[in-house]
């Protein structure tokens, strides 16, 4: 239970600060100790927790860049969910992989692959919310789509963190009706609940102060070496 918390504080602490990528860690390590299905229902219900982290930041959400996000994004779940038995999940996460590392090495060099004034219209907003639907129906992990595409329209610090949390949040209550009957009576949930509550809290209120601290050249150096790592994972996960 010790190394449950310490893994869960991480990665709230990641989520906190950044607003996303605490699943990304969290669930790897998660497996060590329990089954990847236990794993992704405990972290999701905190998933779902971190929305209070907009109270104090609500009025940064960049509303004109979600436009048709939302509904890109059902549409997506729902045919991801669909070609979970046509799709090879290792294939996905694989390709997956290959578009993150471009867009890093791409933003690192400064570099476009699509052009910004396209991704800030409606168009870039559908396409955003229905390729992390389709990512987050045939492997759970729907973010990075979002990230990258919040990233590239160069919103400042306080809005993309404030963004990509409620973006993410909606996606995963969206998961979460979906599961709920499972959730409840899960042992494993049920038994790491409040000892992670009382981590979630303590580190919620550091990672909510920690952005003031970090100028906006670190924290989208942070950003994308957070995405490059998730690639590197997903490599791995592939080829496991």
């Amino acid at each position: 239970m010790l190394s449950v918390s310490i893994i869960m504080g991480f990665a709230f602490l990641l989520e906190a600060c950044f607003g996303f990528g605490g699943a990304w860690i969290a669930i790897p390590l998660l497996t060590l100790s329990m089954l990847p299905k236990d794993a992704v229902f405990l972290m999701l219900v905190f998933q779902c927790l971190k929305a209070v982290l907009l109270i104090s930041s609500w009025r940064h959400i960049s509303w004109k860049s979600m436009n048709l996000l939302f509904v890109g994004m059902f549409f997506g779940v729902l045919i991801g969910i669909g070609i979970l038995d046509v799709v090879s999940p290792k294939l996905f996460k694989l390709g997956l992989a290959i578009y993150l590392m471009i867009f890093v090495v791409f933003d690192y060099v400064n570099l476009k692959m699509i052009n910004r004034e396209w991704l800030s219209a409606k168009t870039g907003s559908l396409l955003a919310g229905f390729f992390g639907g389709v990512i987050s129906g045939v492997t759970g992990i729907g973010g990075p789509p979002y990230v990258t595409y919040l990233r590239a329209i160069g919103l400042d610090k306080l809005a993309f963190r404030a963004t990509i949390i409620f973006v993410v949040s909606i996606s995963n209550y969206f998961r979460l009706f979906l599961d709920a009957g499972e959730i409840i009576h899960n042992e494993v949930v049920l038994k790491n609940f409040l000892p992670c509550l009382a981590v979630f809290v303590v580190v919620s209120v550091i990672g909510l102060h920690l952005p003031k601290f970090l100028s906006e050249r670190v924290f989208k150096t942070a950003i994308n070496a957070m995405l490059f790592g998730s690639s590197l994972m997903l490599f791995y996960k592939s080829f496991a």
